[in-house]
């Protein structure tokens, strides 16, 4: 009996360990899109539309790399708030960037947000432009 039980305790430790891995992985990935986020929200402040969009192109991909990774297989971490705060992050960025150029709005579908974090990163465009016209 001891035998088995020590067997399962094994068997949770690595499903903890992979959790744990994952987890780390997410959030260094959060940490890098909410970076790339800022720099396209500076460069286009400075009127840099060609960093903005290089920005936002790695932004883009981090971003693909978090949803794609933990939406399906491990919404407790795709849900956790560092990442649906960088989610945010980079819709906030892309809806900047579209706005300050005069483009059309990426809608939530096309950046792959939840509508949460596309209507938080809306909220906070808004800021965005104030400052831009102060």
């Amino acid at each position: 009996m001891t035998d088995q039980l020590d067997l399962i305790c094994e068997q949770i430790r690595h499903e903890f360990d992979q959790k744990t891995a994952l987890r780390d992985a997410a959030l260094k990935q959060a940490r890098e899109l909410i970076r790339h986020a800022s720099l396209a929200i500076r460069a286009i402040h400075r009127e840099d539309q060609d960093e903005a969009q290089s920005e936002l192109d790695k932004a883009r991909e981090l971003a693909k790399v978090l949803t794609t990774t933990l939406r399906s297989e491990h919404p407790d971490l795709f849900f956790a708030g560092y990442t649906q705060d960088a989610l945010k992050e980079y819709c906030e960025a892309c809806l900047t960037v579209a706005m300050i150029k005069g483009e059309v709005l990426p809608t939530p579908q096309e950046l792959d947000a939840e509508p949460p974090a596309y209507l938080n990163g809306l909220t906070e465009t808004l800021g965005e432009l104030r400052r831009r016209c102060l």
